[in-house]
């Protein structure tokens, strides 16, 4: 079980409720504040015994799920999903469970087709060569992302993963 799934249980055990509005409150029936993360889901910290820094992060559609599920959401392949594509929405009916391609078919068609093209942009090899001719040559990653307008994160990926794949024409 992930380090996240076990501030789950945890959250559980001590009486931390997901409310049907989709408000957390803990066993003393005071609502806890809610601190969205980058995407948007709301999150709550908790006490951890035996955690380096005592505090942990709280998913509360995670919790959510947990509360409708129970150890189901646990298995290999099942993702928590937002049915109404809003990561801040975590009210009960508004979460289950799912696969990734049930989470990602809850996107409205739009969104969907945006990250699916991203998905695939693949760089053709004469400009891979360019890339790591020039990294040799001592470019720092912010050097050649400004060159080449590729992110920083995709040319680690590029420098090193040996099965990079790339395409025969350059799609971006």
């Amino acid at each position: 079980m992930t380090g996240v799934n076990r501030v789950v249980v945890e959250a559980y055990r001590r009486g931390y409720r997901i409310t049907d509005s989709g408000h957390l409150i803990c066993s003393n029936g005071y609502k806890r504040r809610c601190c969205p993360d980058q995407h948007g889901h709301n999150t709550s910290t908790i006490r951890m015994p035996g955690s380096r820094s005592n505090c942990r992060r709280l998913y509360w559609h995670k919790l959510a799920a947990y509360q409708k599920v129970g150890e189901e959401m646990f298995r290999e392949g099942t993702q928590v999903r937002h049915l109404d594509d809003d990561s801040s929405n975590t009210t009960l009916s508004n979460i289950e469970i799912g696969t990734p391609s049930q989470n990602r078919l809850d996107m409205p068609t739009k969104k969907r087709s945006r990250i699916a093209g991203r998905a695939h942009r693949k760089w053709d090899a004469t400009t891979v060569a360019k890339i790591i001719v020039d990294r040799r040559a001592g470019d720092s990653y912010s050097d050649l992302s400004a060159k080449y307008g590729i992110a920083k994160s995709t040319l680690s990926y590029m420098f090193n993963h040996a099965q990079y794949s790339m395409s025969q024409s350059n799609t971006c």
